[in-house]
């Protein structure tokens, strides 16, 4: 094959690959969502976590979850290849309103497997420090 032709082909190989999923960078993003149930009157729900996609644990960069119906709420991140185990809490925007057990007790961080393209935590949150106080 001429050098040409060769080059020719390689970039055609190239792109083919980014196009088809499963192939080099075609493939579709991994995603977790979370769903949480709320106390009622709860307004604001932000979630932060170990991964960069949830702040890295920095309320400032949390993610607020939107209202999917009545003292629920939702929201999903794209999650890199390399993540196998996510770390999180949910907030109302702040850790002075992160969420606590029953009898406002403190709460181990919560964990979810992320296995395949999509996943799902399914939460609910007891109470919020700032109401134990």
């Amino acid at each position: 094959m001429a050098p040409r032709a060769a080059v020719r082909s390689l970039a055609t190989a190239s792109l083919l690959a980014l196009a088809l999923p499963g192939c080099g960078g075609g493939s579709a993003p991994r995603t977790l969502t979370f769903e949480v149930t709320v106390p009622p009157g709860t307004t604001a729900v932000h979630v932060t976590g170990s991964i960069p996609q949830l702040g890295g644990w920095q309320e400032a960069a949390s993610v607020p979850l939107a209202a999917a119906g009545t003292d629920r709420f939702a929201v999903t991140v794209e999650v890199a290849d390399d993540v196998a185990t996510v770390f999180y809490k949910y907030t109302r925007g702040s850790f002075e309103s992160v969420e606590k057990g029953d009898l406002c007790v403190e709460l181990p961080n919560r964990e979810v497997a992320v296995v395949g393209s999509a996943t799902t935590a399914t939460d609910a949150v007891v109470t919020w420090w700032d109401l134990c106080r």
